[in-house]
């Protein structure tokens, strides 16, 4: 069954990245390093102080688009408001395909 991450981080509430978090990713890795968008998606999370300016141009200086998400997936805070602001910023951005995650 298909179930929004973004419902589940909403029901969790305040408690930020937590292992489900880190599993939701961690098991969907490959599906999101080819469907992420990153550029807009980038620039939410530095306007949310999610990622810094040098973690994107070390995300960006991978070559090609799955290697540049394989990073970015690699370096996502596992803060307290990362989980939820990565959430927020799909929506933002439009990947709505990517707001959705298969869990068992």
């Amino acid at each position: 069954k298909l179930v929004p991450i973004c419902f589940v981080s909403r029901m969790l509430g305040a408690y930020g990245m937590q292992k489900c978090h880190q599993e939701m990713l961690r098991k969907n890795r490959v599906s999101l390093a080819r469907q992420l968008v990153l550029k807009e998606l980038m620039e939410h999370l530095i306007e949310k102080n999610i990622i810094t300016e040098t973690m994107m141009e070390t995300i960006q200086e991978k070559s090609g688009n799955f290697s540049q998400n394989i990073e970015f997936l690699n370096l996502l805070p596992r803060g307290p408001k990362a989980f939820s602001a990565f959430c927020e910023a799909l929506r933002k951005t439009e990947q709505h395909h990517s707001l959705y995650i298969g869990l068992i």
